[in-house]
């Protein structure tokens, strides 16, 4: 009988419109905002499918293999912005303050940011990408990865950002684990 239940309380599958929709409505709790300084950050949570029908799209056929590669992670993509353009730019700020930012969001975010569970976990920041698009974005995005915690089964994950240049000071952002459960599939269509 539980079998029965868990099947008609699963989420349809959704497409990848309807996915990042779902994601960026705060009723969700999967996406979180702040703002200060004029700066706003962004950290949403990212579906590991997102990454992979990325990798099929490319070409890389083996669903399987990627669900395996892909799923021992929790993903979040973190934005940057001021006024609508990105936050670090070199035309909006002294280069030594840009070039600095640049290195940091390039190389050493790891020192900046980690995530703690309910279960007092402590998680570093495992790997993480910087999108460069040199100033003709909206925002400058990062994508994160953190090991998951399978062991414990926390009852919410939080990420910890200190202060690395940009004004926010130091900010945690929290995620229940109830929410990135109840978050669609999205439908392949590969």
């Amino acid at each position: 009988m539980c079998f029965l239940l868990s099947i008609a309380c699963t989420p349809e599958p959704m497409s990848e419109e309807e996915l990042l929709a779902y994601l960026r409505n705060p009723d969700n709790g999967l996406k979180k905002d702040v703002a200060m300084n004029g700066v706003q950050m962004s950290v949403m949570y990212r579906p590991a499918d997102f990454l992979v029908a990325q990798e099929m799209a490319a070409g890389v056929a083996d669903k399987t293999k990627l669900k395996q590669k892909y799923g021992a992670n929790n993903y979040f993509l973190m934005s940057f912005s001021a006024e609508g353009k990105e936050a670090i730019q070199a035309a909006t700020m002294p280069h030594y303050q840009y070039s600095e930012l640049l290195q940091i969001i390039s190389f050493r975010l790891g020192e900046f940011i980690h995530m703690t569970t309910s279960k007092r976990d402590t998680i570093p920041l495992q790997d993480f990408v910087y999108a460069s698009t040199f100033g003709m974005g909206t925002s400058n995005d990062v994508l994160m990865a953190f090991k998951k915690d399978t062991v414990n089964n926390p009852e919410w994950i939080q990420i910890n950002v200190g202060e690395f240049g940009l004004g926010l000071g130091r900010q945690t952002l929290r995620f229940k684990q109830d929410d990135i459960d109840a978050l669609p599939k999205l439908k392949m269509n590969y």
